[in-house]
C-alpha cells in the first residue's frame, strides 16, 4: 500500500518538478552549499550586509550559478556575484556585474510565477574551498540564485518544495499562496491529497459496513441533503483556508474526506452509531 501511495504521488508530482531547481529560503548572511552540482535555487533578500555562499569540495567540479530577480515594482537589478578562493589573494574566479547586464523577463512555469533573468557562468573549479558572494550598493533587494544543473528530485525533495513554495508566493513574489492551483505542481498535490482521503474513505466504509451488525449500519447512504450540504460547505471551507495559507496537508485531507461524504451520502461517523438522517 505504501509503494502504490508514493508511486501516485510521484505520477502527479515528478513530471512537474523534473526540470525545476530544488527551492532553498535562505535566512542567513552565511550558507553552506552542500554538492554544488545538484540544481537549487536560493531564494533570499539582502538586509545591510553581502551575503556568502561557502563550497567546500574535494573533487573536480563544475559550477554553473545564475542570478534571477522577482518581478516586482521598484526591485533592484544591480547585483554583483563574485566567485573566489576561500584562502589566498588570487583574483576572482567569477565576477558578474548586474548593472551592466540586460535582464530578461520570462515566466518560469513550474511555480507560474515572473522573473527577471541576470548574468550567469558556468566553470571547472579545482578541489578546495570557494565563496559565492551576493551584494550590491547599500546591500538591498531581493534575489534567487540558482547553482547547479544536475536534476535531483525525489520524494523527500518533493515534500521539501511542498513547504516551500506557499511562503515563496507570499513573501518573495507577495502574491496569494492561492496562485498554486494554476501551477502543475500545486494541482497534481491537490489532485494527490483528494484521491488519497478518497481510498481512505472508501476503505474505511468497509471495513465499517463488514464489522455492522444492523441494517442502518451496513446502508449505503446514512446522511439527508442538509447533512451532505453542511459537509460540501466544510470541504469548501477547510479547502480555501489551506490554499490561502500553507497548503497544510492535513487541512487538504480533511477537505477531501468532507467531499468523499458529501458525494456519496455517508458518514463513517452515524455508520459507528447506527445513525442515518435520510430514508433508507
Amino acid at each position: 500500500m505504501k509503494k502504490l501511495f508514493l508511486s501516485l504521488f510521484l505520477v502527479c508530482l515528478s513530471s512537474q518538478v523534473a526540470f525545476a531547481h530544488q527551492p532553498v529560503l535562505v535566512f542567513e548572511n552565511e550558507v553552506q552549499v552542500s554538492d554544488p552540482e545538484v540544481s537549487k535555487a536560493y531564494y533570499s533578500e539582502l538586509q545591510g550586509e553581502p551575503q556568502v555562499y561557502r563550497i567546500v569540495s574535494n573533487e573536480s567540479f563544475e559550477l554553473y550559478a545564475n542570478i534571477l530577480v522577482p518581478d516586482l515594482e521598484d526591485q533592484r537589478q544591480d547585483f554583483v556575484v563574485i566567485v573566489r578562493e576561500k584562502f589566498g589573494d588570487n583574483p576572482p574566479v567569477v565576477y558578474m556585474d548586474g548593472s551592466k547586464f540586460e535582464w530578461t523577463r520570462f515566466f518560469e512555469v513550474f511555480g507560474r510565477d515572473w522573473y527577471f533573468k541576470g548574468p550567469e557562468f558556468r566553470t571547472n573549479l579545482e578541489p578546495g574551498e570557494y565563496e559565492l558572494i551576493v551584494s550590491n550598493d547599500g546591500f538591498q533587494g531581493k534575489y534567487a540564485l540558482a547553482v547547479g544543473e544536475k536534476e535531483v528530485f525525489g520524494v523527500k525533495e518533493i515534500f521539501g518544495t511542498l513547504k516551500v513554495l506557499p511562503k515563496l508566493k507570499r513573501d518573495f513574489f507577495e502574491v496569494s499562496p492561492a496562485g498554486l492551483l494554476l501551477s502543475p505542481f500545486g494541482a497534481g498535490y491537490v489532485i494527490f491529497t483528494f484521491v488519497l482521503a478518497w481510498i481512505f474513505g472508501f476503505l474505511y466504509r468497509v471495513i465499517l459496513r463488514r464489522m455492522a451488525k444492523s441494517k442502518v449500519r451496513r446502508a449505503h447512504k446514512n446522511i439527508g441533503t442538509m447533512d451532505r450540504l453542511f459537509r460540501f460547505v466544510l470541504a469548501v471551507l477547510f479547502f480555501v483556508v489551506a490554499v490561502l495559507t500553507s497548503w497544510n496537508p492535513v487541512l487538504l485531507f480533511i477537505s477531501g474526506f468532507c467531499l468523499f461524504e458529501a458525494v456519496f451520502s455517508w458518514c463513517g461517523l452515524n455508520a459507528a452509531l447506527g445513525k442515518s438522517t435520510c430514508p433508507l
